[in-house]
């Protein structure tokens, strides 16, 4: 049997994602050497799985709706925030988040405790709830120095109400990843009624 790669996350509302758009289309031409998220693919991720076995991704995606469900784990108010890049050179540029962030941990950790209860081992970076907006790669010509031609961000305080996570699989392509979910776990609902 094969293996999946899969990961949890947490969807935007539709209006934030094509302001999001909006504002990295504005921004296309001002760099290059970048990746930019397409805006059916934004989202929070929660845990990143890796490669799993094929027969183990939906006992996985059911165990953490149960104990979602059991938590009682609720909608979510969230915001964006200030963006920011990850690694020396930058690698990811990213948005901030704000507003529910101590309840955003908590759903992290019960996330974690169905991947740990499947037998996954422990996630070894500490959460860092952010939104990533693109992936710059030197090798593709990008400059660290360009980013400073970014059109300002003017999306801060913007938020949406984050009401399930989405057990996600990933298929890797030439022309980047391809979503498809194979579970949804809706926030604030018992399990027989979700």
């Amino acid at each position: 049997m094969g293996r999946v790669r899969c990961f949890f996350c947490l969807p935007l509302a539709p209006e934030l994602k094509k302001e999001i758009a909006a504002w990295i289309a504005a921004n296309r031409a001002a760099i290059s050497g970048v990746r930019w998220v397409a805006e059916a693919d934004l989202h929070v991720t929660l845990r990143f799985c890796g490669e799993i076995p094929q027969a183990a991704a939906q006992p996985l995606g059911d165990r953490a709706k149960n104990l979602l469900a059991e938590r009682c784990a609720a909608p979510l108010r969230l915001t964006l925030r200030e963006t920011g890049t990850f690694g020396r050179p930058p690698r990811v540029l990213w948005a901030g988040l704000g507003g529910d962030t101590a309840a955003l941990e908590r759903l992290n950790a019960l996330i974690e405790g169905a991947c740990r209860d499947a037998g996954l081992p422990p996630d070894g970076r500490k959460f860092s709830p952010h939104l990533t907006l693109a992936r710059m790669d030197a090798s593709r010509g990008f400059d660290p120095a360009a980013l400073d031609a970014l059109r300002p961000w003017k999306l801060a305080g913007r938020g949406w109400t984050a009401d399930r996570t989405i057990f996600m699989r990933s298929r890797l392509t030439p022309a980047g990843p391809r979503y498809e979910p194979l579970t949804v776990c809706r926030l604030g609902t018992a399990a027989d009624g979700a």
